[in-house]
């Protein structure tokens, strides 16, 4: 056998065996790559404008997702496992579409009632963006059944192609109008006709959710809405209490967050399964797991944004308006890599201990509260943000720890 031949089977073999890592990896570069590529080619004002579209539709994916997509994940799992069919299946996956709908709604009715009380930057860019979150999460329904399914590769390839698409067809509206407005428009013209056949299939097969299923969904609201709030908690703030030309430089130094996150997601699919093996044998021998895992991730996070800051922040790559200072560089990769290195409300899930994880998240988001009300923000700062949001994770993390291996050790 030639050593080209050799070199090919090698390669079918390698992709063959890693292909979902391949092109979920992708796909997770393509969404950094297009907020990296826009930093380059707009000035700050259009890069915020921008951010304010992508910062909205970050919120809206997690806030119309609650109750929804975690449950996808366990509950057609549990189906096809129980033999079900294909139109079970469907049916499920409609039902869990009209949830969606049903959080669209109330979103829209909230936001325009809040409208009143709360100017919004650009509120047309809030509605687009609940569009664009409905559709988005409709596919995501659609290809977390073809995962549960065993069907990886063609989730990845699904997920890379709707990132690419998406990404060329914003592009090139910018370059043929230089509307930076038009960008939004075109991405969610770009969800909808990448999803046209989907729609059609949800329209045929249109099945109310019953009684069960929406009692169901609503025991997911109450810790998934808190964690919700926790998750986009930093991103709230900073639209609230940033100009402009801060919300750019904060959106640009968020890239930092975009790598840790995507980390910590791909580290947690396979964490989720190892430490339900380990809580069954012992739940404190679950929790040290825990605790060693949050450790090594935290540094492995530090080296990859080292690397990363480098690049960004290199005068040769990073834009004409982005200012930095070593000091701000250094907060932001610490609060990057706090957030992205928490494993405990993950372990709260499994060993259902989701009534600790409620109230010490209602903790913190109650303390965040408290300091947004307090404090004058006029001249804030990036690395001060960034500071102030490390201490709180650092303390969510803490608090739970302590909760959940006191409750172990003396409670029980």
């Amino acid at each position: 056998m030639s050593v080209c031949r050799k070199i090919k089977l090698l390669s079918i073999k390698l992709y063959s065996g890693w292909s979902y890592l391949i092109l979920t990896g992708l796909a997770a570069f393509i969404t950094f790559f297009k907020v990296f590529f826009y930093a380059q080619i707009l000035d700050d004002s259009g890069f915020a404008l921008l951010n304010y579209f992508y910062t909205y539709v970050f919120i809206f994916l997690l806030v119309l997702g609650i109750g929804v997509i975690n449950r996808a994940h366990v509950e057609f799992a549990k189906k096809i496992l129980a033999g079900s069919s294909q139109e079970e299946l469907n049916n499920l996956s409609s039902q869990f579409k009209v949830n969606i709908l049903l959080h669209t709604g109330f979103a829209f009715i909230v936001s325009f009632v809040a409208s009143y009380f709360y100017i919004f930057e650009y509120f047309s860019y809030l509605v687009y963006a609940v569009i664009f979150s409905t559709l988005f999460l409709f596919f995501l329904i659609d290809i977390i059944l073809l995962k549960s399914q065993g069907l990886f590769a063609d989730y990845g390839r699904k997920l890379l192609t709707r990132n690419v698409f998406i990404f060329l067809f914003g592009i090139l509206m910018y370059f043929f109008t230089g509307k930076v407005s038009l960008i939004a428009i075109s991405e969610v013209l770009a969800i909808f006709i990448i999803y046209m056949s989907g729609l059609r299939t949800f329209i045929s097969n249109f099945s109310l959710p019953d009684l069960p299923f929406i009692k169901e969904s609503i025991k997911f609201l109450p810790v998934s809405g808190l964690a919700v709030l926790m998750s986009v908690s930093d991103r709230l703030m900073a639209l609230s209490i940033f100009d402009s030309k801060s919300f750019a430089l904060f959106s640009y130094f968020a890239l930092l967050l975009t790598i840790t996150l995507n980390i910590q997601g791909n580290i947690n699919t396979k964490y989720i399964t190892t430490i339900s093996a380990v809580c069954q044998k012992s739940f404190l021998g679950s929790l040290w797991v825990t605790l060693k895992t949050t450790v090594i991730v935290f540094f492995v996070q530090l080296l990859v944004l080292i690397v990363a800051s480098y690049i960004l922040f290199s005068p040769y790559i990073k834009p004409a308006w982005v200012t930095t200072e070593v000091s701000t560089i250094i907060a932001f990769g610490l609060f990057a890599a706090i957030k992205g290195s928490d494993f405990l409300s993950g372990l709260c899930l499994v060993s259902n201990n989701k009534k600790i994880m409620f109230f010490i998240q209602l903790i913190i988001l109650v303390l965040m509260l408290v300091f947004y009300l307090m404090i004058d923000f006029s001249g804030f700062k990036i690395h001060e943000f960034a500071m102030i949001f490390s201490l709180f994770f650092v303390t969510y993390q803490l608090f739970l720890f302590l909760a959940l291996y006191f409750k172990q050790a003396y409670i029980r």
